[in-house]
């Protein structure tokens, strides 16, 4: 869904984010160069997505794409899941809408690495204690 979320998509997407753990510490939002977690600041996440964000979700995963709020150069993507097989639908969903590079900051120790890899995510590099992934958008150039 990448239109205006409706106060009952807010509430739905809100008891989701409620239900979900962010054990790795990955699903945050960056603004002014500090770090703002996605399931402590629901209204801040829903004014990006208002701003142009992109959100994919179903009653046990949540993935967004992060950036284009604030025109930002480079698109994060963000998951929040219960158990990680229910990660792959959205990620595909989103995937097939996005026209562009896609971004992800993870923790090295992060299950969702494997899953990422195995949706044509390519290694950038180590941050400390994350890791740096891209998936090239194949479209035209």
């Amino acid at each position: 869904m990448f239109k205006k979320l409706s106060s009952t998509q807010k509430s739905t997407i809100k008891g989701i984010l409620d239900s979900l753990l962010d054990l790795f510490g990955d699903g945050f939002i960056t603004k002014n160069r500090i770090r703002y977690f996605i399931k402590e600041n629901a209204d801040l996440f829903f004014t990006c997505l208002e701003h142009g964000d992109k959100i994919k979700y179903n009653e046990n995963c949540i993935v967004a794409i992060i950036g284009y709020s604030d025109n930002a150069p480079r698109k994060y993507l963000k998951i929040l899941y219960k158990n990680i097989e229910d990660s792959k639908l959205p990620l595909q969903d989103i995937f097939k809408e996005v026209k562009e590079d896609i971004y992800v900051k993870v923790k090295k120790n992060n299950p969702i690495v494997e899953i990422l890899k195995k949706e044509s995510f390519i290694f950038l590099g180590n941050r400390g204690k994350e890791i740096l992934f891209i998936k090239k958008y194949k479209g035209l150039r």
